[in-house]
């Protein structure tokens, strides 16, 4: 069943492109990545370069998790909304299979924040978010979102407002430095990897 409300890309101000290896990156400073977002549609049109020669971007740039991949294929789609570049709904037809898990592996895929965040969290990221990277800072963490917002209510702070608003942003900031800062996997890609994570990182 999926679930109801679409994370990945919720609307047209904001997505998330973790599940592609966007957060495998050593560095996941906000203007590094965009580095790497901008150069997706180069990339993406001399894909055959990294058939031939090997050079995947998780060999040619230093990341969190060598076990892991960093997907070639992703890129801005539109302003502020990174995603896939072989997405049908990009491109008019399926051409994720050029990528390493191809496109079922690519469609059948939920992260752990489907089913850890509330909807009621959900709902408050879609409406009081419309910024790509403090978006991807509240998915790869659910339950540090979850407890960051439960802050703001014991503040007085609510839904809707332009100071809840303002706030999540600057939480959400906050903790994407810290993030940034610390060493191995900030994005896990099942429950119980994340799980495990939590109780040692998170």
């Amino acid at each position: 069943m999926l679930p109801a409300l679409n994370l990945c890309m919720p609307d047209t101000t904001k997505s998330c492109a973790a599940c592609c290896g966007l957060m495998n990156h050593a560095d996941i400073s906000r203007s590094n990545l965009t580095k790497y977002l901008n150069d997706g549609a180069f990339r993406t049109a001399h894909y055959w370069r990294y058939q031939i020669e090997g050079s995947y971007p998780e060999q040619t740039t230093l990341c969190r998790d060598y076990s892991t991949h960093i997907c070639p294929f992703q890129g801005f789609t539109a302003e502020g909304l990174p995603g896939c570049l072989v997405h049908p709904r990009v491109v008019g037809e399926d051409r994720r299979d050029r990528g390493l898990f191809g496109a079922a592996g690519c469609s059948r895929y939920f992260c752990p924040a489907f089913t850890l965040l509330s909807d009621e969290t959900k709902t408050i990221l879609i409406e009081a978010l419309d910024d790509w990277y403090l978006y991807t800072m509240a998915i790869i963490d659910p339950l540090a979102t979850e407890r960051i917002i439960c802050q703001l209510y014991e503040r007085g702070l609510r839904r809707g407002g332009r100071s809840f608003k303002q706030a999540l942003g600057d939480a959400l900031a906050i903790h994407g430095e810290i993030l940034a800062g610390r060493e191995g996997t900030v994005f896990c890609y099942s429950r119980d990897e994340y799980a495990f994570a939590s109780k040692n990182h998170f």
